[in-house]
C-alpha cells in the first residue's frame, strides 16, 4: 500500500476533513503507518507532500475532502506576517495566459519580473493571507485540476483568463481558515496598509495607485462628496466609492472587536440572515456566513461609523471630503 492509499483509506474511514497531523494519528491506530518505507522524523510534512503532489492531478481523490485535509491551519506564516498569491497578466502573453504566484511583496516582485520583460506584467487580484504559501500549493493544484495546465516555460504561468484565475483564488478562498484571508484588486495602497511595503518605496508608475489624501484608495481621485476615516495608527482610508471604506473600516473593527460584538452595535448593517436587510441593499460578504449592509448615502455611512467609533471607541476619525 502507497501512502497516499492509506492516506485515502483513514480519511474515507473518518469520512469528514482532518489536519495532516490528525492524519498520522489515524494511520497509526489503523497500524499502516509503515514505519520502514515512511519517515518517522516528520510525518505530518510527509503526508502533506504526498497530499499535495496528488492534488496536482486532474482526477485526484482528494477533491470531496476539501482543503483542511491539507492541515492549512498549521501552515501560517511563522511569523504571522500576510503575504500574497497575486494573478499577473502580461499584454506581451494575451488574454488566455496569466501568470499565479506567491510573494511577500507583490510590489517587490513587479520591479523584479518587469526588468526582464519587454512589457510590464500588471497585477490583477491578490489573496491575502498568512497561509499564502499553501494557498499557492492549492491554487497550482486547482488550476491543474480544471484543466488550466501550466506552459512549458514555467509552472506559474497558466493557459487560463484573469477570471477564470479568480475563480480559482475563490476556491481557495474557500478552503482556507475563515477571517484569514481575502480577495481584493491589488493596488500599492494595499500593501502600505499590511506593512509589506513603506509609501516612500513605491515607484512613480505604482504612486497614482495611492489616493492623495489616503494609502488605500484606488488608481485616481474621484470627483464627488465622500469621506476619509483616519486609523489609530495614522493610516488614512479614503476609498473613491465611500461604500468601499466603509467595508474597510468595519473590517477593521471586526478585527479590534470581534464580528459578534459589532453586529450587535449594528443589527441592521451586520447580520447572519440576509433576508434581513431590505430587498433593493447591497451587501458584502465578510466570511463566516455573515453579511454587511452597505446600502446608503455617503452622510449615512458615515454617521453609522462614528456611533460605531463611540460605541468601540476605536480611537478613528471620520471626515467627509470632496
Amino acid at each position: 500500500m502507497t501512502m497516499i492509499d492509506a492516506i485515502f483509506e483513514v480519511l474515507k474511514k473518518a469520512g469528514c476533513p482532518r489536519k495532516v497531523g490528525e492524519i498520522y494519528e489515524l494511520m497509526k491506530e489503523n497500524h499502516i503507518w509503515n514505519i520502514r518505507k515512511w519517515p518517522t522524523n516528520t510525518p505530518e510534512n510527509s503526508i502533506a507532500a504526498a497530499l499535495m503532489r496528488d492534488m496536482r492531478k486532474r482526477e485526484t481523490r482528494f477533491e470531496k475532502f476539501g482543503g483542511n485535509c491539507f492541515g492549512l491551519k498549521e501552515h501560517k506564516a511563522p511569523s504571522g506576517k500576510k503575504g500574497y498569491v497575486y494573478i499577473l497578466s502580461n499584454p506581451s502573453f494575451g488574454s488566455k495566459c496569466v501568470k499565479v504566484g506567491k510573494a511577500e511583496s507583490v510590489l517587490e516582485r513587479l520591479i523584479s519580473l518587469n526588468s526582464a520583460v519587454p512589457k510590464d506584467y500588471e497585477p490583477e487580484y491578490v489573496l491575502v493571507s498568512t497561509a499564502y504559501e499553501v494557498a499557492e500549493k492549492l491554487a497550482h493544484a486547482f488550476l491543474i485540476k480544471d484543466g488550466y495546465h501550466p506552459e512549458d516555460f514555467n509552472d506559474e504561468f497558466f493557459n487560463c483568463t484573469v477570471s477564470d484565475a479568480k475563480k480559482i483564488l475563490e476556491k481557495v478562498h474557500k478552503s482556507l481558515p475563515s477571517g484569514d484571508n481575502e480577495i481584493v484588486k491589488w493596488n500599492a495602497g494595499i500593501e502600505v496598509v499590511y506593512g509589506t511595503v513603506k509609501k516612500g518605496k513605491i515607484p512613480k508608475k505604482y504612486e497614482v495607485c495611492l489616493d492623495p489624501v489616503s494609502i488605500a484608495g484606488s488608481s485616481y481621485v474621484g470627483k464627488g462628496k465622500r469621506f476619509c476615516v483616519t486609523l489609530p495608527n495614522n493610516i488614512t482610508i479614503s476609498e473613491i466609492k465611500s461604500a468601499n471604506t466603509f467595508v474597510e473600516v468595519i473590517k477593521f473593527a471586526i478585527k479590534s472587536f470581534g464580528i459578534e460584538r459589532v453586529a450587535i452595535i449594528l443589527p441592521k448593517r451586520v447580520c447572519k440572515d440576509r433576508s434581513k436587510f431590505p430587498k433593493y441593499a447591497n451587501c458584502r460578504e465578510l466570511g463566516g456566513g455573515w453579511f454587511l449592509n452597505i446600502h446608503g448615502s455617503t452622510a449615512e455611512l458615515a454617521k453609522t461609523l462614528r456611533r460605531l467609533n463611540e460605541e468601540l471607541e476605536l480611537g478613528i476619525k471620520v471626515k467627509e471630503v470632496h
